[in-house]
């Protein structure tokens, strides 16, 4: 726990025992700093974080710091605008990899749940296989027009509320200034909200099973024709239970 205490007072300008205590009381896990976290405890860290803020706002004359830690950031340059997501194959928070940004791959899910703010939107997303992943949105530009920290954390729980459907565009995973790894999107049009997670009809699951076949990502191409056959067996078997019209007189 010393080098990690010595390299967060480095960046302070602190000494580290004074480091460690902010760590502590910011709610940086310690124990688990920088290893992978169950589904439980992502939420559950999540939650925690968000009572900190309630509290702190409603608490008189408590002022907030908001700081961001900016290694690794995606590089705009490198990523000027994202592309389309009918040209992105599906991945999985399970086969997310730090520190790499992953190219024509699109991570689709649910928030789970209220979202925080503290200098970027803070959620939680899972994953179709039930995984989950803390994500980061910064810039959005109605939420950081918000003159005040209650008004930011108003609106970044309407915008990114629980149970909406989203799709990450190009995903780029890296370890947090909290020790937890994540997803931190920095081009608001990186994020795609969804009527749901997947196609919704079966010329787009065809489609996206192509597009994962060209990809030679077989599990998942397969995956993508199996819900689109799905599809078309329900709609065959709808339409041999509506009822003939009975014959004009």
């Amino acid at each position: 726990m010393e080098p990690l205490a010595a390299m967060m007072a480095e960046m302070m300008g602190v000494n580290p025992g004074l480091a460690l205590s902010a760590m502590r009381q910011s709610g940086i896990d310690i124990h688990n700093y920088g290893q992978e976290r169950t589904k439980s405890q992502i939420i559950k860290a999540h939650e925690a974080g968000l009572r900190r803020m309630m509290q702190m706002l409603n608490a008189r004359g408590m002022s907030i710091l908001s700081t961001s830690y900016n290694e690794h950031v995606k590089p705009a340059s490198d990523f000027p605008a994202p592309p389309a997501l009918g040209d992105c194959t599906p991945i999985a928070v399970r086969d997310l990899q730090q520190g790499t940004t992953h190219r024509g791959r699109v991570l689709r899910g649910i928030l789970v749940v209220d979202a925080n703010h503290m200098g970027s939107v803070h959620t939680v997303l899972e994953d179709e296989a039930g995984d989950c992943v803390k994500v980061c949105f910064y810039n959005h530009p109605v939420i950081e027009a918000c003159p005040s920290f209650q008004q930011k954390l108003a609106e970044a729980q309407k915008v990114f509320s629980r149970g909406t459907a989203v799709a990450i565009l190009e995903p780029f995973y890296k370890l947090m200034a909290d020790g937890a790894y994540g997803i931190r999107v920095d081009n608001p049009d990186e994020v795609l909200f969804l009527d749901s997670l997947g196609p919704s009809d079966v010329a787009g699951w065809q489609q996206e099973g192509k597009n994962c076949f060209q990809a030679k990502q077989y599990k998942d191409a397969a995956a993508a024709y199996g819900k689109a056959l799905e599809l078309m067996q329900q709609q065959q078997q709808q339409s041999k239970q509506v009822p003939k019209s009975a014959p004009s007189s």
